[in-house]
C-alpha cells in the first residue's frame, strides 16, 4: 500500500472503531433510559395488568402483578448492567478486589503487566490500533 492508501486505511479504521463505541453508546443509553423512565416503568406495569392471568381472589391476582412487575424490572436492570447482581455474592466481589490489589500492589507484576501491554500494543496491524483508538476517543 501506499502512504496515502494507509493513511485511508487507517483512517478508516479509526472510523470504524468510533462508529462501534458510538452505537454501544446508544445501546447502553437506551438501556438506562428504559430502566428509570417513568413512561416505560407505566408501561411494564400495565403490561404486567394484561400478561397476568386472572386467577384466584383479586389480591391473589394483585400480587402475582405486582411480581410480573418486578421481574420485568428486575430483568432491565440486568439488560442495563450487563450483569445479574444476584449472581455474585459479597465474598466474591471482596475476593476479587483483594486479588485486583494483591497483583497491582505488586510492583513486578505491575511492570510485567505494562510490558505485556506494551508488547501486545506493538504485535497488532496499524489498522487494528487505529481502530482501537477510534474506539477510545
Amino acid at each position: 500500500m501506499s502512504a496515502s492508501e494507509k493513511k485511508q486505511a487507517n483512517a478508516g479504521s479509526f472510523g470504524k472503531g468510533l462508529a462501534d463505541a458510538g452505537i454501544s453508546f446508544l445501546i447502553w443509553t437506551k438501556d438506562v433510559v428504559e430502566v428509570i423512565s417513568p413512561l416505560f416503568r407505566s408501561i411494564r406495569q400495565v403490561k404486567a395488568y394484561i400478561d397476568t392471568p386472572y386467577e384466584g381472589s383479586v389480591f391473589e391476582w394483585l400480587e402475582k402483578v405486582d411480581q410480573t412487575y418486578r421481574e420485568s424490572e428486575y430483568k432491565e436492570l440486568v439488560e442495563a448492567l450487563g450483569f445479574d447482581p444476584r449472581k455474585i455474592n459479597t465474598e466474591q466481589f471482596q475476593e476479587a478486589w483483594e486479588i485486583t490489589q494483591i497483583i497491582w500492589d505488586d510492583k513486578q507484576c505491575q511492570a510485567l503487566l505494562t510490558r505485556f501491554a506494551k508488547d501486545y500494543y506493538k504485535a497488532q496491524h496499524p489498522t487494528e490500533v487505529s481502530e482501537f483508538a477510534g474506539g477510545a476517543a
